[in-house]
Protein backbone atom coordinates (compact mmCIF):
# COMPACT_ATOMS: atom_id res chain seq x y z
CA UNK A 1 0.00 0.00 0.00
CA UNK A 2 1.51 3.35 -1.05
CA UNK A 3 1.49 6.37 1.23
CA UNK A 4 -1.33 8.21 -0.55
CA UNK A 5 -3.65 5.22 -0.18
CA UNK A 6 -2.53 4.80 3.42
CA UNK A 7 -3.41 8.45 4.20
CA UNK A 8 -6.80 8.20 2.50
CA UNK A 9 -7.68 5.01 4.36
CA UNK A 10 -6.51 6.44 7.68
CA UNK A 11 -8.63 9.55 7.07
CA UNK A 12 -11.60 7.29 6.39
CA UNK A 13 -11.20 5.62 9.79
CA UNK A 14 -8.96 2.60 9.01
CA UNK A 15 -7.09 2.02 12.31
CA UNK A 16 -4.46 -0.28 10.75
CA UNK A 17 -3.59 2.34 8.13
CA UNK A 18 -3.36 5.00 10.83
CA UNK A 19 -1.00 2.83 12.89
CA UNK A 20 1.24 2.20 9.86
CA UNK A 21 1.29 5.94 9.14
CA UNK A 22 2.30 6.82 12.70
CA UNK A 23 5.03 4.16 12.73
CA UNK A 24 6.41 5.48 9.43
CA UNK A 25 6.76 9.03 10.78
CA UNK A 26 7.39 8.47 14.50
CA UNK A 27 11.17 8.90 14.36
CA UNK A 28 11.02 12.00 12.15
CA UNK A 29 8.25 13.52 14.28
CA UNK A 30 10.46 13.09 17.37
CA UNK A 31 13.22 15.10 15.67
CA UNK A 32 10.78 17.92 14.84
CA UNK A 33 9.59 18.09 18.44
CA UNK A 34 13.09 17.85 19.92
CA UNK A 35 14.23 20.75 17.73
CA UNK A 36 11.87 22.95 19.79
CA UNK A 37 11.82 21.33 23.21
CA UNK A 38 15.54 20.38 23.41
CA UNK A 39 14.62 17.34 25.48
CA UNK A 40 14.12 13.77 24.24
CA UNK A 41 11.51 12.79 26.82
CA UNK A 42 9.43 15.95 26.33
CA UNK A 43 9.70 15.43 22.57
CA UNK A 44 8.25 11.91 22.91
CA UNK A 45 5.35 13.33 24.91
CA UNK A 46 4.72 15.92 22.18
CA UNK A 47 4.73 13.23 19.48
CA UNK A 48 2.34 11.07 21.44
CA UNK A 49 -0.05 13.99 21.93
CA UNK A 50 0.20 14.90 18.24
CA UNK A 51 -0.63 11.35 17.17
CA UNK A 52 -3.65 11.36 19.48
CA UNK A 53 -4.94 14.37 17.54
CA UNK A 54 -3.97 12.92 14.17
CA UNK A 55 -7.06 10.76 13.64
CA UNK A 56 -9.43 13.67 14.27
CA UNK A 57 -7.54 16.16 12.14
CA UNK A 58 -6.55 13.95 9.21
CA UNK A 59 -9.92 14.17 7.37
CA UNK A 60 -9.27 17.94 7.04
CA UNK A 61 -6.12 17.37 4.95
CA UNK A 62 -7.10 18.33 1.40
CA UNK A 63 -3.95 17.21 -0.42
CA UNK A 64 -2.48 13.86 0.72
CA UNK A 65 0.79 14.78 -1.02
CA UNK A 66 1.22 17.54 1.57
CA UNK A 67 0.94 15.14 4.50
CA UNK A 68 4.55 15.45 5.65
CA UNK A 69 4.62 19.30 6.06
CA UNK A 70 1.09 19.13 7.48
CA UNK A 71 2.18 16.60 10.13
CA UNK A 72 5.34 18.57 10.85
CA UNK A 73 3.25 21.65 11.53
CA UNK A 74 0.95 19.70 13.84
CA UNK A 75 3.87 18.27 15.83
CA UNK A 76 5.70 21.56 16.12
CA UNK A 77 2.57 23.44 17.20
CA UNK A 78 2.01 20.84 19.90
CA UNK A 79 5.64 21.23 21.04
CA UNK A 80 5.33 25.02 21.12
CA UNK A 81 2.18 24.76 23.24
CA UNK A 82 4.06 22.51 25.64
CA UNK A 83 6.93 24.99 25.75
CA UNK A 84 4.54 27.85 26.46
CA UNK A 85 3.01 25.81 29.27
CA UNK A 86 6.45 25.14 30.75
CA UNK A 87 7.30 28.84 30.56
CA UNK A 88 4.11 29.75 32.41
CA UNK A 89 4.63 27.07 35.06
CA UNK A 90 8.30 27.77 35.80
CA UNK A 91 8.33 31.58 35.78
CA UNK A 92 6.25 33.28 38.47
CA UNK A 93 5.14 36.79 37.63
CA UNK A 94 7.67 38.48 39.89
CA UNK A 95 10.57 36.77 38.12
CA UNK A 96 9.66 37.86 34.62
CA UNK A 97 12.31 40.07 32.96
CA UNK A 98 11.66 43.77 32.87
CA UNK A 99 9.91 44.93 29.71
CA UNK A 100 12.20 46.31 27.02
CA UNK A 101 11.42 48.61 24.14
CA UNK A 102 10.14 46.23 21.41
CA UNK A 103 11.05 48.70 18.68
CA UNK A 104 14.71 49.26 19.56
CA UNK A 105 17.18 47.75 17.10
CA UNK A 106 19.38 45.09 18.55
CA UNK A 107 17.02 44.02 21.34
CA UNK A 108 17.86 40.39 22.19
CA UNK A 109 14.94 38.02 21.57
CA UNK A 110 13.63 35.67 24.20
CA UNK A 111 14.16 32.01 23.11
CA UNK A 112 10.42 31.34 22.90
CA UNK A 113 9.87 34.40 20.73
CA UNK A 114 12.63 33.33 18.36
CA UNK A 115 11.07 29.88 18.06
CA UNK A 116 7.66 31.40 17.35
CA UNK A 117 9.13 33.59 14.63
CA UNK A 118 10.89 30.64 13.01
CA UNK A 119 7.70 28.61 13.09
CA UNK A 120 5.79 31.51 11.57
CA UNK A 121 8.21 31.59 8.66
CA UNK A 122 7.88 27.84 8.19
CA UNK A 123 4.10 28.05 8.28
CA UNK A 124 4.16 30.69 5.54
CA UNK A 125 6.53 28.53 3.51
CA UNK A 126 4.22 25.54 3.79
CA UNK A 127 1.24 27.70 2.78
CA UNK A 128 3.09 29.17 -0.20
CA UNK A 129 4.41 25.84 -1.42
CA UNK A 130 0.91 24.37 -1.21
CA UNK A 131 -0.37 27.19 -3.43
CA UNK A 132 2.21 26.51 -6.14
CA UNK A 133 1.09 24.72 -9.29
CA UNK A 134 2.65 22.72 -12.08
CA UNK A 135 6.43 22.68 -12.55
CA UNK A 136 7.01 25.27 -9.83
CA UNK A 137 5.39 22.96 -7.27
CA UNK A 138 7.34 19.93 -8.48
CA UNK A 139 10.64 21.84 -8.39
CA UNK A 140 10.08 23.13 -4.85
CA UNK A 141 9.00 19.66 -3.68
CA UNK A 142 12.23 18.29 -5.15
CA UNK A 143 14.25 20.95 -3.32
CA UNK A 144 12.44 20.15 -0.08
CA UNK A 145 13.42 16.49 -0.50
CA UNK A 146 17.09 17.55 -0.76
CA UNK A 147 17.70 17.23 -4.51
CA UNK A 148 20.26 19.49 -6.16
CA UNK A 149 19.16 21.72 -9.11
CA UNK A 150 20.84 19.41 -11.64
CA UNK A 151 19.07 16.40 -10.16
CA UNK A 152 15.73 18.22 -10.12
CA UNK A 153 16.20 19.24 -13.77
CA UNK A 154 16.91 15.63 -14.80
CA UNK A 155 13.99 14.30 -12.77
CA UNK A 156 11.50 16.77 -14.26
CA UNK A 157 12.91 16.83 -17.78
CA UNK A 158 13.67 20.57 -17.86
CA UNK A 159 16.84 22.62 -18.15
CA UNK A 160 18.86 23.73 -15.13
CA UNK A 161 18.19 27.40 -16.00
CA UNK A 162 14.45 26.69 -15.84
CA UNK A 163 14.92 25.15 -12.41
CA UNK A 164 16.71 28.27 -11.17
CA UNK A 165 14.03 30.55 -12.67
CA UNK A 166 11.25 28.55 -11.01
CA UNK A 167 13.12 28.61 -7.68
CA UNK A 168 13.64 32.37 -7.94
CA UNK A 169 9.98 33.08 -8.71
CA UNK A 170 8.80 30.71 -5.99
CA UNK A 171 11.07 32.30 -3.40
CA UNK A 172 9.89 35.74 -4.43
CA UNK A 173 6.29 34.62 -3.95
CA UNK A 174 7.22 33.08 -0.62
CA UNK A 175 8.78 36.35 0.53
CA UNK A 176 5.71 38.37 -0.48
CA UNK A 177 3.47 35.87 1.30
CA UNK A 178 5.55 36.15 4.47
CA UNK A 179 4.99 39.91 4.64
CA UNK A 180 1.32 39.66 3.70
CA UNK A 181 0.53 36.93 6.21
CA UNK A 182 2.39 38.70 9.03
CA UNK A 183 0.35 41.86 8.36
CA UNK A 184 -2.80 39.71 8.18
CA UNK A 185 -2.10 38.32 11.66
CA UNK A 186 -1.36 41.76 13.05
CA UNK A 187 -4.54 43.33 11.65
CA UNK A 188 -6.62 40.39 12.91
CA UNK A 189 -5.24 40.95 16.41
CA UNK A 190 -6.02 44.67 16.16
CA UNK A 191 -9.59 43.86 15.18
CA UNK A 192 -9.98 41.39 18.06
CA UNK A 193 -8.70 44.00 20.50
CA UNK A 194 -11.23 46.54 19.23
CA UNK A 195 -8.73 49.08 17.90
CA UNK A 196 -10.03 51.74 15.48
CA UNK A 197 -9.72 50.72 11.84
CA UNK A 198 -9.11 54.20 10.48
CA UNK A 199 -7.80 57.48 11.91
CA UNK A 200 -6.71 60.56 9.98
CA UNK A 201 -5.27 63.47 11.96
CA UNK A 202 -5.14 67.05 10.80
CA UNK A 203 -2.76 67.28 7.86
CA UNK A 204 0.68 68.61 8.83
CA UNK A 205 1.44 72.20 7.85
CA UNK A 206 4.99 73.24 7.12
CA UNK A 207 6.94 75.42 4.73
CA UNK A 208 10.27 73.66 4.34
CA UNK A 209 11.73 70.16 3.86
CA UNK A 210 12.24 67.81 6.76
CA UNK A 211 15.96 67.60 6.08
CA UNK A 212 16.60 68.13 9.79
CA UNK A 213 15.17 65.74 12.35
CA UNK A 214 14.35 68.77 14.53
CA UNK A 215 11.94 70.13 11.93
CA UNK A 216 9.86 66.94 12.05
CA UNK A 217 10.11 66.87 15.85
CA UNK A 218 8.80 70.43 16.08
CA UNK A 219 5.79 69.54 13.93
CA UNK A 220 4.93 66.60 16.21
CA UNK A 221 5.31 68.78 19.32
CA UNK A 222 2.76 71.18 17.87
CA UNK A 223 0.18 68.39 17.74
CA UNK A 224 0.62 68.11 21.49
CA UNK A 225 -0.04 71.80 22.00
CA UNK A 226 3.62 72.81 22.36
CA UNK A 227 3.57 75.87 20.08
CA UNK A 228 5.75 78.26 22.08
CA UNK A 229 9.21 77.06 21.08
CA UNK A 230 10.53 78.23 17.69
CA UNK A 231 12.61 76.07 15.37
CA UNK A 232 15.83 77.78 16.48
CA UNK A 233 15.25 76.66 20.07
CA UNK A 234 14.53 73.05 19.03
CA UNK A 235 17.52 73.00 16.67
CA UNK A 236 19.73 74.24 19.49
CA UNK A 237 18.40 72.02 22.26
CA UNK A 238 18.59 68.85 20.18
CA UNK A 239 22.01 69.67 18.73
CA UNK A 240 20.82 69.61 15.11
CA UNK A 241 22.15 73.14 14.62
CA UNK A 242 25.66 71.91 15.49
CA UNK A 243 25.78 68.51 13.75
CA UNK A 244 28.03 67.79 10.79
CA UNK A 245 28.39 64.40 9.14
CA UNK A 246 30.26 63.54 5.94
CA UNK A 247 30.38 60.43 3.81
CA UNK A 248 33.39 59.51 1.72
CA UNK A 249 33.38 62.01 -1.16
CA UNK A 250 30.73 64.17 0.55
CA UNK A 251 27.59 62.88 -1.11
CA UNK A 252 24.04 64.06 -0.31
CA UNK A 253 23.50 61.54 2.51
CA UNK A 254 25.95 63.19 4.92
CA UNK A 255 23.79 65.41 7.10
CA UNK A 256 20.82 63.04 7.14
CA UNK A 257 22.77 59.88 8.04
CA UNK A 258 23.58 59.43 11.71
CA UNK A 259 22.41 57.12 14.46
CA UNK A 260 18.78 58.24 14.21
CA UNK A 261 17.49 56.31 17.21
CA UNK A 262 20.30 57.50 19.47
CA UNK A 263 19.77 61.09 18.33
CA UNK A 264 15.98 61.01 18.68
CA UNK A 265 16.00 59.48 22.15
CA UNK A 266 18.34 62.27 23.24
CA UNK A 267 16.38 64.98 21.44
CA UNK A 268 13.08 63.88 22.97
CA UNK A 269 14.60 63.77 26.45
CA UNK A 270 15.96 67.30 26.09
CA UNK A 271 12.52 68.69 25.23
CA UNK A 272 10.83 66.78 28.06
CA UNK A 273 9.42 63.66 26.38
CA UNK A 274 10.08 59.94 26.26
CA UNK A 275 10.30 58.31 22.84
CA UNK A 276 10.14 54.99 21.02
CA UNK A 277 12.21 54.29 17.92
CA UNK A 278 13.10 51.66 15.38
CA UNK A 279 16.05 51.69 13.02
CA UNK A 280 19.65 52.68 12.56
CA UNK A 281 21.66 53.31 9.38
CA UNK A 282 23.13 50.29 7.66
CA UNK A 283 20.05 48.06 7.67
CA UNK A 284 19.66 46.57 4.19
CA UNK A 285 16.44 44.66 4.72
CA UNK A 286 13.56 44.36 7.13
CA UNK A 287 11.92 41.19 8.43
CA UNK A 288 8.13 40.78 8.41
CA UNK A 289 8.07 40.77 12.21
CA UNK A 290 10.04 44.03 12.29
CA UNK A 291 7.75 45.60 9.73
CA UNK A 292 4.76 44.78 11.94
CA UNK A 293 6.62 46.26 14.91
CA UNK A 294 6.99 49.54 13.01
CA UNK A 295 3.31 49.44 12.03
CA UNK A 296 2.38 48.99 15.68
CA UNK A 297 4.60 51.96 16.55
CA UNK A 298 2.81 54.11 13.94
CA UNK A 299 -0.66 52.95 15.00
CA UNK A 300 0.13 53.76 18.63
CA UNK A 301 1.31 57.27 17.73
CA UNK A 302 -1.64 58.18 15.52
CA UNK A 303 -4.10 56.79 18.06
CA UNK A 304 -2.45 59.11 20.61
CA UNK A 305 -3.13 62.05 18.23
CA UNK A 306 0.51 62.47 17.25
CA UNK A 307 2.08 61.72 13.86
CA UNK A 308 4.96 59.27 13.56
CA UNK A 309 8.27 60.37 12.06
CA UNK A 310 9.51 58.00 9.35
CA UNK A 311 12.70 58.23 7.31
CA UNK A 312 12.92 56.46 3.94
CA UNK A 313 9.48 57.18 2.49
CA UNK A 314 10.73 60.31 0.73
CA UNK A 315 14.42 60.08 -0.16
CA UNK A 316 16.61 61.94 2.33
CA UNK A 317 13.71 63.46 4.26
CA UNK A 318 11.80 62.71 7.45
CA UNK A 319 8.13 62.23 6.62
CA UNK A 320 5.19 62.51 9.01
CA UNK A 321 2.66 59.65 9.02
CA UNK A 322 -0.56 61.28 10.20
CA UNK A 323 -3.19 58.68 9.30
CA UNK A 324 -3.90 55.04 8.53
CA UNK A 325 -6.63 52.85 7.09
CA UNK A 326 -6.52 49.18 8.08
CA UNK A 327 -9.14 48.10 5.56
CA UNK A 328 -7.10 49.53 2.66
CA UNK A 329 -3.80 48.76 4.45
CA UNK A 330 -2.39 52.21 3.72
CA UNK A 331 -0.52 54.91 5.63
CA UNK A 332 -1.16 58.60 4.92
CA UNK A 333 2.02 60.69 4.90
CA UNK A 334 3.26 64.19 4.22
CA UNK A 335 6.69 65.35 3.21
CA UNK A 336 7.71 68.70 1.79
CA UNK A 337 6.46 67.53 -1.59
CA UNK A 338 2.92 68.67 -2.44
CA UNK A 339 -0.02 66.45 -1.58
CA UNK A 340 -0.73 63.49 0.65
CA UNK A 341 1.14 60.30 -0.15
CA UNK A 342 -0.16 56.78 0.44
CA UNK A 343 2.09 53.85 1.31
CA UNK A 344 0.89 50.28 1.69
CA UNK A 345 1.65 48.47 4.93
CA UNK A 346 3.63 45.74 3.15
CA UNK A 347 5.87 48.26 1.34
CA UNK A 348 7.08 49.86 4.57
CA UNK A 349 10.88 49.65 4.75
CA UNK A 350 11.21 47.75 1.47
CA UNK A 351 12.21 50.52 -0.94
CA UNK A 352 14.77 49.15 -3.44
CA UNK A 353 16.13 52.67 -4.09
CA UNK A 354 16.91 53.46 -0.46
CA UNK A 355 17.00 50.43 1.86
CA UNK A 356 16.65 50.78 5.57
CA UNK A 357 13.99 52.30 7.76
CA UNK A 358 13.73 54.60 10.76
CA UNK A 359 10.54 55.35 12.67
CA UNK A 360 10.14 57.39 15.84
CA UNK A 361 7.28 58.60 18.01
CA UNK A 362 6.94 60.79 21.06
CA UNK A 363 5.51 58.59 23.79
CA UNK A 364 4.64 60.73 26.83
CA UNK A 365 5.71 63.86 28.66
CA UNK A 366 8.35 63.24 31.31
CA UNK A 367 8.45 66.69 32.88
CA UNK A 368 10.60 69.76 32.39
CA UNK A 369 13.12 69.94 29.52
CA UNK A 370 16.75 69.11 30.25
CA UNK A 371 18.91 71.63 32.09
CA UNK A 372 21.06 74.12 30.22
CA UNK A 373 24.13 72.30 31.49
CA UNK A 374 22.92 69.04 29.90
CA UNK A 375 22.08 70.78 26.62
CA UNK A 376 25.43 72.56 26.33
CA UNK A 377 27.35 69.41 27.23
CA UNK A 378 25.49 67.60 24.45
CA UNK A 379 26.29 70.38 21.98
CA UNK A 380 30.01 70.15 22.79
CA UNK A 381 29.92 66.40 22.11
CA UNK A 382 28.14 67.12 18.84
CA UNK A 383 30.84 69.58 17.75
CA UNK A 384 33.61 67.17 18.71
CA UNK A 385 31.95 64.35 16.77
CA UNK A 386 31.33 62.23 19.86
CA UNK A 387 28.48 60.22 18.32
CA UNK A 388 27.86 56.50 17.72
CA UNK A 389 29.81 55.22 14.74
CA UNK A 390 28.06 54.76 11.41
CA UNK A 391 29.94 52.78 8.76
CA UNK A 392 31.08 55.03 5.89
CA UNK A 393 30.47 58.32 7.74
CA UNK A 394 32.45 60.57 10.08
CA UNK A 395 31.25 63.37 12.33
CA UNK A 396 32.38 66.58 13.95
CA UNK A 397 35.98 67.67 13.42
CA UNK A 398 36.77 64.44 11.57
CA UNK A 399 33.99 65.30 9.09
CA UNK A 400 35.68 68.57 8.21
CA UNK A 401 38.99 66.79 7.62
CA UNK A 402 37.32 64.23 5.34
CA UNK A 403 35.59 67.02 3.45
CA UNK A 404 38.89 68.85 2.89
CA UNK A 405 40.54 65.64 1.66
CA UNK A 406 37.72 65.05 -0.80
CA UNK A 407 38.19 68.58 -2.17
CA UNK A 408 41.98 68.39 -2.52
CA UNK A 409 41.98 64.84 -3.93
CA UNK A 410 39.34 65.73 -6.53
CA UNK A 411 36.83 63.12 -5.36
CA UNK A 412 34.15 65.55 -4.29
CA UNK A 413 30.52 64.93 -5.23
CA UNK A 414 29.47 68.36 -6.59
CA UNK A 415 25.76 68.01 -5.86
CA UNK A 416 26.44 66.52 -2.45
CA UNK A 417 28.79 69.40 -1.66
CA UNK A 418 26.19 71.98 -2.68
CA UNK A 419 23.48 70.27 -0.62
CA UNK A 420 25.77 70.00 2.39
CA UNK A 421 26.79 73.65 2.23
CA UNK A 422 23.20 74.85 1.88
CA UNK A 423 21.99 72.88 4.91
CA UNK A 424 24.99 73.75 7.05
CA UNK A 425 24.55 77.45 6.28
CA UNK A 426 21.02 77.23 7.64
CA UNK A 427 22.01 75.07 10.61
CA UNK A 428 24.84 77.37 11.67
CA UNK A 429 22.52 80.37 11.45
CA UNK A 430 20.25 78.63 13.95
CA UNK A 431 23.31 77.84 16.10
CA UNK A 432 24.31 81.51 16.13
CA UNK A 433 20.82 82.71 17.11
CA UNK A 434 20.37 79.98 19.74
CA UNK A 435 23.61 80.85 21.54
CA UNK A 436 22.74 84.54 21.26
CA UNK A 437 19.38 83.82 22.94
CA UNK A 438 21.14 81.97 25.76
CA UNK A 439 23.53 84.85 26.29
CA UNK A 440 20.54 87.14 26.95
CA UNK A 441 19.13 84.82 29.63
CA UNK A 442 19.15 86.77 32.90
CA UNK A 443 20.11 83.66 34.86
CA UNK A 444 23.43 83.48 32.99
CA UNK A 445 25.92 86.10 34.03
CA UNK A 446 29.57 87.06 34.07
CA UNK A 447 32.13 85.00 32.20
CA UNK A 448 29.62 82.30 31.23
CA UNK A 449 27.60 84.91 29.33
CA UNK A 450 30.77 86.29 27.67
CA UNK A 451 31.78 82.83 26.42
CA UNK A 452 28.31 82.29 24.94
CA UNK A 453 28.54 85.66 23.14
CA UNK A 454 31.90 84.70 21.61
CA UNK A 455 30.60 81.26 20.56
CA UNK A 456 27.58 82.91 18.93
CA UNK A 457 29.83 85.22 16.91
CA UNK A 458 31.97 82.28 15.83
CA UNK A 459 28.92 80.51 14.46
CA UNK A 460 27.89 83.64 12.61
CA UNK A 461 31.33 83.57 11.02
CA UNK A 462 30.96 79.87 10.15
CA UNK A 463 27.63 80.59 8.47
CA UNK A 464 29.26 83.23 6.26
CA UNK A 465 32.04 80.79 5.32
CA UNK A 466 29.49 78.19 4.29
CA UNK A 467 27.65 80.67 2.08
CA UNK A 468 30.90 81.46 0.30
CA UNK A 469 31.52 77.76 -0.32
CA UNK A 470 28.27 77.29 -2.23
CA UNK A 471 29.41 76.50 -5.79
CA UNK A 472 28.61 78.40 -8.93
CA UNK A 473 26.73 76.65 -11.73
CA UNK A 474 27.43 74.49 -13.62
CA UNK A 475 28.76 72.35 -10.77
CA UNK A 476 30.84 69.93 -12.81
CA UNK A 477 32.44 72.48 -15.17
CA UNK A 478 34.36 74.81 -12.93
CA UNK A 479 31.80 75.61 -10.26
CA UNK A 480 33.28 73.18 -7.73
CA UNK A 481 36.62 72.07 -9.12
CA UNK A 482 38.12 75.36 -10.33
CA UNK A 483 39.40 76.59 -6.97
CA UNK A 484 39.98 73.62 -4.70
CA UNK A 485 42.63 75.38 -2.61
CA UNK A 486 40.17 78.17 -1.77
CA UNK A 487 37.47 75.65 -0.77
CA UNK A 488 39.88 73.64 1.39
CA UNK A 489 41.00 76.84 3.13
CA UNK A 490 37.39 77.79 3.83
CA UNK A 491 36.64 74.37 5.31
CA UNK A 492 39.77 74.58 7.47
CA UNK A 493 38.68 77.99 8.77
CA UNK A 494 35.20 76.66 9.58
CA UNK A 495 36.67 73.64 11.37
CA UNK A 496 38.97 75.80 13.48
CA UNK A 497 36.13 78.19 14.33
CA UNK A 498 33.94 75.27 15.46
CA UNK A 499 36.77 73.92 17.64
CA UNK A 500 37.17 77.37 19.20
CA UNK A 501 33.41 77.57 19.79
CA UNK A 502 33.51 74.19 21.53
CA UNK A 503 36.19 75.56 23.82
CA UNK A 504 34.04 78.60 24.62
CA UNK A 505 31.07 76.40 25.47
CA UNK A 506 33.19 74.19 27.70
CA UNK A 507 34.42 77.32 29.50
CA UNK A 508 30.82 78.52 29.88
CA UNK A 509 29.87 75.14 31.33
CA UNK A 510 32.53 75.47 34.02
CA UNK A 511 31.04 78.81 35.10
CA UNK A 512 27.34 77.96 35.09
Amino acid sequence: MNQTDMIKRAAAGDRDALTQLMNAYRQEAALWARDILRDTHFAEDAVQESFLRLAAKLPGLRDPERFRPWLRRLVRRTAINMLRGAENRTKPFGDLPESADPYLVGRPDEPLQEILRRESRREVADHSFAALRGKAKRVMDAMEEGLQPDEAAALLGITRSNVYNLISRSRSKLNEDRFRMEVDRYLSSRQREGNPGRIVLEEPRFSRPYAFLSVALLEVLRYGGDTDRPLTTIMGMTGDAFRIGISSGCDWRGLSTFDWSFAFYGAAERVGWSARCFGRPGRQQILPEQQVGVLRLIHDAVEANRPAIVWNLTINEFDLVFGYDDSERVLLCRSHRPGVHRYTYESLGRSPESPGLFAAVLDRRTGAPSSLHTVLAGIVKQIRGDEPRVSGFVFGQAAYREWQSAVLENRLDPLGHAYQVALLSEAREHACHYLEQLSRDRSIRGEARSHLVVASKLYKQIGRIMQQLYPSFPFGMGGVTSNREHMAAGLKAAMEAEAEAAGCLEAALERL
